[in-house]
């Protein structure tokens, strides 16, 4: 008798402790944010915005410059951080295409002229640049220059201060609003050659998505305001995403264009390297 309530004594004393440890543990989740290396917490942040083995939404594009107001649709297919983008409305664009592979980033007029090369900071649409419709590789492409803590929109964050690399066409310098609570990046502020303030984005997570084994929040929308000496401004919405397998020469563009066109294209730029030569 007296075994049999020891054991009851026992056994609620184990759920007790079993139930106090798991309150601990997601009462203290925010915490373990914290023992992140900078890289580590970015790293996750960027989780919530492509996918390694590959990810399809349409993204919806509106820009209003006060006067006009401006829309476009495309499909976005990304592996990682390369990304193919097919514009499917306005009608008049359809069928043409953004490819960033790796370092490039590449125009795609099919069929009419040979692929003209971008920079990722150049302005797509209003104060919307190229690099504002694709995934962004932080972590190599920019430099951690500063870490700092802050709030944004109400959270708190881990506010990064990020040099961008010159020759890739980054921007000169982003700071980076990453949630403590949930890893992803809620803000981000976009600044020219000279400090120059250019564009700040406001992003929201909305969908999820299985990321290693983890169902993590993923990018849904984002907003753009322009900066000094402008009223513009932008919405952008993503659709839920579709988790495929993306197999990786989707981003070639010798796939994209063919050999004939893609020998033609390598030609072209031998000619242009000679001449600054």
């Amino acid at each position: 008798m007296r075994w049999h309530l020891h054991r009851g004594v026992c056994v609620r004393f184990c759920a007790f402790a079993l139930l106090a440890l798991t309150w601990l543990l997601v009462g203290a989740a925010p915490a373990w944010s914290l023992l992140l290396t900078p890289e580590a917490a970015l790293k996750h942040a960027e989780q919530s915005i492509t996918h390694p083995e590959g990810v399809v939404w349409t993204l919806d594009v509106e820009v209003d410059e006060g006067d006009r107001i401006s829309r476009r649709t495309l499909l976005l297919t990304a592996k990682g951080f390369n990304v193919l983008a097919e514009v499917l409305r306005p009608r008049e664009m359809q069928g043409q295409l953004l490819l960033r592979s790796k370092a490039e980033l590449w125009a795609i007029n099919p069929g009419e002229s040979l692929p003209a090369p971008l920079r990722p900071n150049d302005r797509y649409l209003g104060p919307v640049s190229y690099d504002n419709l694709m995934p962004t590789d932080y972590l190599d492409n920019y430099h951690i220059e500063a870490v700092a803590e802050d709030t944004a929109f109400g959270e708190a964050c881990l506010l990064f201060t990020l040099r961008g690399n010159e020759e890739l066409g980054e921007y000169d310098m982003v700071r980076l609003w990453v949630s403590k609570e949930r890893l992803v990046a809620v803000k981000a502020n976009f600044y020219g050659p000279t400090g120059r303030f250019l564009t700040s984005a406001h992003i929201k997570y909305e969908h999820d998505a299985l990321i290693d084994g983890e169902i993590r929040p993923f990018i849904s929308e984002m907003i753009i305001r322009s900066g000094l000496f402008s009223d513009a401004s932008a919405r952008l919405e993503w659709s839920p995403p579709q988790i495929l397998n993306i197999p990786s020469d989707t981003f070639e563009l010798r796939a994209l264009l063919g050999p004939e066109a893609y020998a033609e294209l390598l030609i072209q730029q031998e000619r242009e390297r000679q001449r600054e030569e």
